[in-house]
């Protein structure tokens, strides 16, 4: 399953899960570049506004060049990797 070849994150404030977001490399190229989704990215309304998606997303990016994780490894020894994101709202900021 896709979950089961992401890699997840949760974002913690005091303990308590304030925010989400799963990362799956996708198994195949497109123009010589892998690609993965970056999906499921969520915020709880109390904590949205405060840069708590961009921490997400940085963290998401550190954990590709890092090679680290599931699809850190698949992007290992590639100088790019392609984000596709769908969205049921714009990402502000």
């Amino acid at each position: 399953s896709k979950d089961d070849a992401s890699d997840h994150f949760l974002l913690l404030h005091d303990g308590e899960p304030v925010g989400t977001i799963r990362w799956w490399c996708i198994p195949s190229s497109h123009a010589g570049a892998t690609y993965g989704k970056l999906g499921r990215l969520a915020v709880l309304k109390s904590h949205r506004g405060t840069g708590a998606g961009k921490l997400l997303v940085l963290a998401l990016e550190k954990q590709l060049a890092s090679g680290e994780g599931k699809a850190g490894l698949k992007a290992r020894g590639l100088e790019e990797v392609l984000v596709v994101a769908n969205s049921q709202c714009y990402a502000e900021g």
